[in-house]
């Protein structure tokens, strides 16, 4: 019989995931894990509360879980993507909340998931980017710590 699972234990859960991820590509190795990282740290320093740390670097380890649905081919492809499959590659973050979704302990995170590419533009606030949500919904919009550059 399954035991009731704690935060400990979807982190490792959601660790495990990435890792199966990144292993999909050289390319990846320790993408998430090193996302995941940086994002826990940019969120302390935001000061933000620790279930909110939590959130955010469990998402973080997620955030590419959305290129489980992008071909191989178009993954690993050395070289420039072509315009096609650039746009199928700029699926994977819908992809990725879609999964994620499934999972009813996940909830919290499909947000960042979905969002990681987003930047948080004047433009994109003011519009309501994306999905029409706007950032006084969504609390944090888009996660601050997933979408710097």
């Amino acid at each position: 019989m399954l035991r009731s699972i704690t935060v400990d234990d979807l982190h490792d859960i959601v660790e495990a995931l990435s890792t199966a991820l990144d292993a999909k590509s050289v390319c990846m190795c320790g993408h998430s894990e090193r996302v995941a990282e940086i994002s826990r740290l940019l969120a302390k320093a935001m000061r933000l509360s620790p279930a909110e740390q939590t959130r955010i670097h469990i998402g973080a380890h997620l955030h590419d879980v959305g290129k489980i649905g992008i071909p191989d081919a178009v993954l690993s492809k050395p070289g420039k993507l072509t315009a096609a499959e650039y746009n199928i590659i700029r699926q994977h973050p819908e992809i990725g909340a879609s999964i994620v979704g499934k999972v009813k302990a996940l909830q919290a995170v499909v947000d960042i998931v979905r969002n990681h590419h987003e930047r948080a533009t004047a433009e994109a606030i003011r519009t309501g980017r994306p999905a029409g949500i706007s950032r006084w919904e969504r609390g944090l919009w888009p996660s601050p710590t997933l979408s710097m550059r």
